[in-house]
């Protein structure tokens, strides 16, 4: 049964379809869905929303009718860890990083979906647990999100804690773009 939206009920929609079709950390391993931007696209017309934001990975292609396309980096808006993302929007968005100088010092590598497998024979140097030679646990993963350490999804098993962390968006980087659209949305009312 597919989701459908009501025209006219929604100021927003933000989304972050699946992106294992298009990431770089399950390369090798069967995705267990495609690609799901076109779904996206279709709530967003059924939904006609004054704005829409997606999320993705780097390499996922564009939503139609984007006029805002960047790759930004979480490290850069004050996040613990570097962490690339695709965000597009209907909007012309204008994000401002903050200076170099305040940033976390040296950053985590990102944050994966599967942190909770790390193991000491691992060869990925893109897990953040890598920089400290052993599996974070879900207080450490919290803080590099941007959430309190004692953050707590209890109706989660632990793997599943991991991997919504991991397939999340830092709360500084979610921060600076609600900032932006809100700042957009002023302009136009």
């Amino acid at each position: 049964m597919l989701f459908h939206a009501l025209a006219g009920k929604f100021d927003g929609v933000i989304g972050g379809p699946p992106c294992q079709s298009f990431s770089q950390a399950v390369i090798g391993h069967e995705p267990s869905h495609g690609n799901l931007i076109p779904e996206f696209e279709r709530i967003v017309r059924e939904a006609q929303p004054t704005f829409w934001l997606a999320e993705n990975v780097p390499a996922a292609p564009i939503p139609q009718g984007a006029l805002w396309n960047e790759i930004l980096d979480a490290w850069e808006y004050g996040s613990k860890q570097t962490r690339k993302r695709r965000f597009s929007s209907n909007l012309p968005l204008v994000l401002q990083p903050i200076p170099a100088e305040v940033r976390f010092p040296d950053p985590f590598p990102t944050v994966l979906a599967s942190e909770h497998k790390y193991s000491t024979n691992s060869k990925d140097r893109r897990r953040a647990g890598r920089r400290i030679g052993r599996k974070l646990n879900l207080s450490e993963v919290n803080v590099l999100m941007g959430l309190p350490a004692d953050f707590s999804t209890p109706a989660l098993t632990q793997p599943y804690a991991y991997a919504v962390r991991g397939n999340g968006v830092p709360l500084e980087m979610g921060t600076a773009l609600a900032r932006a659209i809100n700042q957009h949305l002023d302009t136009i009312r």
